[in-house]
């Protein structure tokens, strides 16, 4: 058979669509966008959303569980503080704990302890990284630019799945603690306790709160529904402290100007304790509320 000979202008024909196969192929490979200097960006990250940071909050809350105070009341104040604190699931925070105690003549008794939620910290989602883009091939050298191109593009794959990876922890993270939290918050709207004997000691409460907050640093919350009953002398009481915010939710009072007396009363004397903020809130204002904090 008779050998078919290559003539000198074989070579050159090959390099030349090997090189037109590069300048086609490559870009379509690269999978990006267009970046500014007219290269390719290797890898899309999706961005997500930052919030500012919040530091821990620890919650004390005493629903009235005697024959003065309404049992429609109790489980309304019950189902917004169970919402309010599915709120306070989110990343960015420094994490939350959550007491409740029920509100009779001796809140502190053990009994009367009936819930507790601890919600950990939680990381902020990463920021989104800036990528490398990828340089365009070089004409006056395909082969060196392609291995730029090649390398460029894994470094960029690499940061784009150690972000997504980060991402999907701190998601995975947020869906756990809100099915504890929502766990939790069952169990609250779901408390039908046998009634103890009153009146409300709120101070006990109060006192309880303050032991409890000792072991834990940031704001703190102290959420009473119930009745306003007489605070009696405050003289003896030493200080909240101003990182304490006071709120009264679901009032149940038998009319308007006994309302305005125990809010009165009691504005004085959480003053001289030296709280941060209180509010009162009847039933119709409660209602109207999508969450305890913050207001």
């Amino acid at each position: 058979m008779k050998k078919t000979e290559k003539t000198q202008h074989d070579t050159p024909s090959k390099v030349a669509w090997l090189l037109s196969a590069l300048l086609v192929l490559m870009p379509l490979t690269s999978c990006g966008l267009p970046a500014p200097d007219g290269g390719i960006s290797s890898s899309q990250s999706t961005p997500v959303p930052q919030v500012k940071h919040r530091d821990f909050l620890s919650v004390m809350y005493c629903p009235e569980n005697t024959g003065e105070y309404s049992r429609s009341l109790f489980h309304q104040a019950n189902a917004l503080v169970a919402q309010s604190v599915a709120s306070l699931v989110s990343q960015n925070s420094a994490g939350v704990v959550v007491y409740v105690n029920l509100l009779d003549n001796s809140p502190a008794r053990p009994e009367n302890s009936v819930l507790t939620l601890k919600i950990p910290a939680i990381p902020a989602f990463p920021k989104i990284p800036v990528m490398t883009p990828t340089p365009t091939i070089d004409s006056t050298d395909p082969y060196g630019s392609a291995n730029k191109q090649s390398t460029i593009s894994t470094w960029d794959s690499g940061v784009s799945s150690t972000y997504q990876n980060q991402v999907k922890a701190v998601k995975d993270q947020l869906d756990n603690e809100q099915l504890d939290v929502k766990t939790w918050g069952d169990k609250l709207r779901a408390l039908n306790p046998r009634l103890g004997s009153g009146p409300a000691n709120i101070w006990e409460c109060v006192q309880e709160a303050s032991h409890r907050f000792n072991g834990w640093p940031g704001e703190r919350y102290i959420l009473i529904a119930g009745t306003l009953p007489n605070p009696g002398d405050a003289s003896t009481w030493y200080l909240l402290g101003p990182h304490v915010h006071f709120r009264f939710i679901f009032t149940g009072c038998s009319s308007i100007p006994s309302c305005q007396s125990g809010e009165g009363a009691w504005g004085r004397a959480l003053s001289a304790a030296g709280v941060r903020d209180q509010r009162y809130f009847d039933a119709g204002e409660s209602q109207a509320l999508s969450t305890v904090f913050g207001n």
